[in-house]
C-alpha cells in the first residue's frame, strides 16, 4: 500500500528540503556574491578619485541622463548589496517562497529545488545589472553587462516559472 499524498497549504506546514543543492547552482551563488563585493570594493574605493557629480541614471542607449553627487553611489552599493544578500538568503529557505503550483509530499523537494535555481539565477542577472552601474557611473563601458543581466533576469523568471510550474 503506498503512502498518503499529503497537500501543503502554507509555509509552516511544509517539510525542510533534504535535496543537495546542484554544483553550477552553488558556482553561479558563489560568483555571484563574488561579483557584489568586488563591485562595492571598487565603487567605495573610487569615490575619493570622483568628481563632485556623478552620472546616477542612465538611458537605454548607455548615455548618462541623470546626474547626483558622488556619494549617491554608496546608497546604490548598499542597495546592491543588501538585493544581493536578500535574494541568497530567499533561495537557501525555498521552503518559506510562494509557489506557483500545490505542494505536495510528492513535489515539494522538487518545487524547491527549482525555485532556488530559479532565484540563483535572478541573483546572478541583477549582479550583472549592478556591476553594470557601477561600472558605466565609473566610466567604464558596463552596458553590455547591464544588458547581459536584464536578458538573464528574464530568461531565468520565465523559465523558472515555467519550471516551477511543471512540477506536479
Amino acid at each position: 500500500m503506498s503512502e498518503p499524498v499529503i497537500t501543503y497549504r502554507r509555509a509552516g506546514d511544509r517539510p525542510e528540503r533534504d535535496y543537495v543543492t546542484g554544483r553550477w547552482t552553488r558556482r553561479i551563488r558563489r560568483a555571484s556574491t563574488a561579483l557584489m563585493i568586488v563591485g562595492v570594493v571598487v565603487g567605495l574605493g573610487a569615490l575619493p578619485f570622483l568628481g563632485e557629480e556623478v552620472p546616477i541614471h542612465f538611458g537605454f542607449d548607455g548615455v548618462a541622463d541623470g546626474w547626483g553627487a558622488r556619494w549617491e553611489l554608496v546608497g546604490v552599493l548598499a542597495l546592491w548589496a543588501v538585493i544581493q544578500v536578500g535574494i541568497d538568503l530567499l533561495s537557501r529557505r525555498p521552503r518559506i517562497m510562494n509557489f506557483p503550483t500545490v505542494l505536495t509530499s510528492r513535489n515539494v523537494q522538487r518545487a524547491y529545488c527549482e525555485g532556488e535555481r530559479m532565484l540563483v539565477i535572478v541573483g546572478a542577472a541583477s549582479s550583472l545589472c549592478f556591476a553594470g552601474g557601477v561600472a558605466m557611473t565609473l566610466g567604464a563601458p558596463g552596458l553590455p553587462l547591464m544588458i547581459g543581466g536584464l536578458v538573464l533576469m528574464f530568461a531565468g523568471l520565465i523559465v523558472g516559472v515555467v519550471r516551477l510550474g511543471n512540477v506536479s
